[in-house]
């Protein structure tokens, strides 16, 4: 099977019924080096960097004419995440702002289509952020809002904020869920922003 490198072509010999799973394994064993990262990843030509795999898992080995892999400095790649996830919070909190004004007006159905996308917003956040400040090795020097609590005590905090709302879904509970997300949810995110913009200032004036 045939594999490229940041553009460099290799053949890589495996079994034509290795599943797509092996395959993608293999791949990353071979292309990775101490502190890279995957960028991009291409197969038989499609982008498939960032996307859910599992349309491509009955595939096998023989039915993969190509894998193209971009690699890069995982640090580096870390450091536009922050970028890119200050933007993606931005938009979260916009949205869950309207979320809450529908539910305050009594267009449920409509805020209730928001939510659902919101948490899976939410929890790209929480990943991405323990993921970057993990590949940066970057402890903020003050916290945010002079919260001298731990990350984990920060995420666990959200949980507690999350299963609230997830209470008052149940008990359809439109204006406490508007509440929550007004004054606790939209709040925590944007100290989340704020201290990934220290974690930014701070990874910038170290290199």
């Amino acid at each position: 099977m045939r594999v490229t490198i940041n553009d460099r072509e290799k053949l890589l010999d495996l079994p034509e019924a290795t599943p797509f799973a092996a395959v993608m394994q293999a791949v990353n064993k071979d292309a990775l080096t101490p502190g890279s990262a995957i960028r991009r990843i291409k197969l038989n030509g499609e982008d498939i960097t960032g996307i859910d795999w599992s349309p491509y898992l009955g595939l096998t080995a023989s039915e993969i004419s190509l894998v193209a892999v971009e690699t890069g400095d995982l640090a580096a790649l870390a450091r536009e995440t922050l970028d890119s996830l200050d933007d993606f919070i931005g938009d979260l909190t916009s949205e869950l702002e309207r979320l809450a004004y529908l539910f305050r007006v009594g267009e449920d159905l409509k805020a209730l289509d928001i939510f659902a996308q919101a948490l899976d917003g939410i929890y790209i956040v929480s990943f991405t952020t323990q993921r970057v400040l993990k590949n940066l090795s970057v402890e903020p020097t003050v916290d945010y809002a002079n919260d001298e609590a731990s990350m984990q005590e920060r995420i666990n905090r959200l949980d507690e904020v999350l299963k609230a709302m997830f209470t008052a879904q149940q008990q359809q509970d439109w204006i406490k869920l508007a509440d929550l997300v007004e004054y606790e949810l939209n709040p925590h995110l944007e100290n989340r922003r704020a201290l990934l913009a220290q974690v930014r200032k701070a990874y910038d004036a170290r290199n």
